[in-house]
């Protein structure tokens, strides 16, 4: 069964049978493929991938804070609501007197208050927080193109492995037709026993390179899953991505690439944000130097259950003790009152009358706060030079890494050119080879020789011929034109 899927791969060149499916030739699973796209790979990874999923949400968080800062210029409004219970000897909110008695009280607030001027500081954390969300989003690009890339890497790395198993199919082939050859010639004293258990020995290294291979080909589809974050399958067919010409990068130089790049790419950009953005934050630190003035009001009122007010009754006149002489006779004195009587406020009327508001407007000097002000200004320019470090640094890393692609491009066109050059060689170095090994006039060490310089310069240019592909996406990436 093996040899007859060999077979079949070789004649129909290897397309569909063995891609993909060579590690399961045995198999007999009627389901349908699975066929996955560079495209499609690159679109499940910057959907699923954890460390992508990360990178907005902390866009998104800066997003946030961003909009508190806004509203932060907006007035702070409060509601204070209290309610207590006394016991013993206290003074009566009411009235302000001393009681002895126990009562409820409850107290009603509402207060506002509205920043006019704090040396800019809401202004400039505004601007501040504004660069950092920008700053974010960079950031997420930036981790979306790391893993777009990664997944070039792991998709090309998937065929790459493919072919080299289709070139191992092939060897494989090619020894075991020259293994039954001789078998026979063999058999029938023809040939020399050396040659045949040579090539017996050659074929079963032909036999362990497959299987290697085959496991080769399923780590990197594990790598590739990874970075897609869904589950393994080994079944899923990887389509090759469109014939690229064998051409250098364009003759652009790298100075140009670097000027074009320093206002897209997101490593830069992102870098350029946090600078502008620590720039800001020293002017936000700075402005605890200022005084502050705030406009404040409020109003409220108040409930107390001991409060009371006096009801005037009708007016008594009665002896009051005291009397007159008058004459020989003791007159009675009168006097009249008013008898009083107490009843409870409602606690509605209380609340009426107890009503009252407040304007104020509050200047706050700085003059001595521990130094704490002066630490943070301080912090506050060692981040911005920090930041200038890093942006620099960014910029130069960013020049020398397009410097790097553009010359390994080249490097990588010039190996998988010369690789042909080489195949073509020593393809007609092993036909000369073969027609002598078939004709008697070399033995089986010659005709391997030639078999395995063919055999290592098919699997180099196979290596060489995907290294040029992602070289190429490589440099693409940095002249802003990435194509899948």
């Amino acid at each position: 069964m093996k040899k007859l899927v060999i077979i079949v791969c070789v004649t129909f060149g290897f397309s569909g049978i063995c891609l993909g499916q060579s590690d399961r030739v045995d198999a007999k699973d009627t389901t349908q493929v699975e066929y996955l796209t560079l495209e499609d790979c690159v679109s499940q990874a910057l959907e699923n991938n954890l460390d992508i999923k990360t990178a907005d949400m902390d866009a998104d968080i800066a997003a946030i804070y961003h909009r508190q800062a806004k509203a932060s210029q907006l007035p702070s409004v409060s509601a204070n609501i209290d309610h207590g219970l006394n016991s013993g000897r206290s003074i009566n909110p009411s009235d302000n007197s001393y009681i002895s008695q126990s009562f409820t009280s409850a107290n009603y607030n509402l207060s506002a208050s509205l920043s006019l001027w704090n040396g800019f500081k809401v202004r400039n954390y505004i601007r501040k927080t504004k660069l950092d969300e920008e700053a974010g989003k960079w950031d997420a690009q930036q981790q979306k193109d790391a893993i777009t890339i990664e997944v070039i890497a792991a998709y090309l790395e998937v065929l790459n492995q493919q072919e080299l198993l289709n070139n191992y199919y092939k060897q494989l082939l090619s020894t075991e037709v020259q293994y039954n050859r001789l078998d026979t010639l063999n058999q029938s004293g023809a040939a020399s026993p050396a040659d045949l258990y040579d090539l017996k020995g050659q074929l079963s290294s032909s036999e362990l390179a497959v299987i290697d291979q085959k496991n080769l080909i399923k780590t990197a589809k594990i790598t590739l899953f990874q970075l897609m974050n869904r589950p393994l399958n080994m079944d899923i067919v990887l389509k090759e991505p469109a014939a690229m010409d064998q051409k250098t990068a364009d003759e652009k130089s790298i100075d140009g690439i670097y000027r074009s790049a320093l206002s897209y790419l997101p490593s830069v950009k992102s870098a350029e944000l946090k600078y502008k953005s620590s720039i800001k934050n020293v002017a936000v630190e700075k402005a605890d130097y200022y005084p502050s003035l705030s406009l404040n009001g409020g109003i409220g009122t108040a409930f107390s259950s001991a409060a009371t007010r006096s009801v005037a009754g009708a007016p008594i006149t009665e002896e009051n003790g005291n009397y007159v002489i008058s004459g020989t006779d003791k007159l009675p004195v009168y006097s009249s009152s008013t008898p009083m009587s107490y009843h409870d406020i409602p606690y509605w009327d209380q609340l009426k009358n107890n009503y009252g508001t407040n304007v104020n407007v509050t200047l706050n000097i700085p003059l001595f706060n521990k130094l704490q002000s002066k630490t943070d200004v301080k912090v506050a320019k060692l981040q911005q030079d920090l930041a200038k470090v890093q942006l620099n640094t960014a910029q130069t890393q960013l020049k020398n890494t397009i410097g790097r692609a553009y010359f390994d491009q080249q490097t990588a066109l010039e190996s998988w050119l010369k690789q042909q050059d080489q195949v073509a060689a020593y393809k007609e170095y092993f036909r000369i080879s073969e027609v002598k090994f078939n004709a008697g006039a070399i033995n089986s060490a010659e005709y391997l020789i030639a078999k395995t310089k063919l055999n290592q310069a098919e699997n180099s240019l196979v290596a060489a011929k995907y290294n040029y592909i992602f070289k190429t996406k490589i440099l693409s990436y940095y002249e802003g034109a990435l194509s899948l």
